[in-house]
């Protein structure tokens, strides 16, 4: 999953730039000793997992604007990139603030009216994914193409199944290996992915009432993409799950 990989190197990153010391990353989290920080360290150490996610959302939601119609690979790609990473990081901002824990309330922490402060980031949180429920499902129907409304539905609910499940998988595979432990690692990779993004699977119900012009998705086989996935996820699983030193 390149959107957990970025979404942890990004925080471990930020820690060793701040003064962070013995930082370990994995599939499942950061580990250090934080004591050199100040507040902007732990402002700037909470928000940059969140940040890549959206970072890697805009850049897959790009490509798929310039591809869809034309490159439909290239266009699945890019919106498996933007809807997974969007909802990542949308979710991440509405269940931290609201259950107290993660990388959100590193930053929240530092106020001192923690209560209202919570509540208004759960909000925001909350006035993003009805923004972002829109642009997925608006986005989806554009990808799948035109035809019958039974034929659309079907096409997306077969693509956003894989999508989801197969993000899923990886991460709870790698979090098996995790520091934490397997049982801890499995449950951090299930809420991760497939607690986090399955939105997706409910705009594909609704991809039949946005007709689109064009015509209906097709998507060659591609042994380049499924050699670069299938390398992305071995690596993942094989160095991130138990865990990489990186100071």
């Amino acid at each position: 999953m390149v959107g957990i990989d970025l979404h942890e190197s990004a925080h471990a990153l930020v820690g060793l730039w701040m003064g962070g010391s013995r930082v370990m990353v994995s599939s499942t989290g950061v580990e250090g000793s934080w004591s050199a920080f100040r507040n902007a360290g732990w402002v700037l150490y909470g928000v940059s997992g969140t940040f890549a996610n959206a970072v890697l959302a805009l850049g897959g939601w790009i490509v798929f604007r310039r591809s869809v119609g034309t490159r439909a690979t290239a266009a699945l790609v890019g919106w498996a990139f933007f809807a997974v990473n969007a909802w990542i990081a949308t979710m991440y901002l509405i269940a931290s603030p609201t259950f107290g824990f993660g990388d959100w309330m590193a930053v929240l922490d530092r106020f001192a009216a923690r209560g209202p402060v919570r509540a208004s980031a759960a909000i925001t949180g909350l006035f993003i994914a009805g923004l972002l429920w829109q642009e997925t499902g608006t986005s989806l129907a554009r990808l799948v193409g035109n035809g019958s409304v039974e034929d659309r539905t079907r096409r997306a609910a077969v693509l956003t199944k894989v999508i989801w499940l197969a993000s899923g998988v990886i991460a709870i595979a790698g979090g098996l290996y995790a520091p934490a432990g397997w049982a801890r690692g499995a449950a951090i990779g299930m809420g991760t992915t497939l607690g986090s993004t399955w939105p997706i699977l409910l705009a594909a119900r609704r991809v039949g009432e946005k007709p689109v012009p064009g015509t209906p998705l097709e998507i060659p086989r591609s042994p380049g993409v499924i050699v670069a996935g299938a390398i992305a996820a071995s690596g993942f699983i094989a160095l991130l799950g138990p865990g990489l030193r990186i100071d």
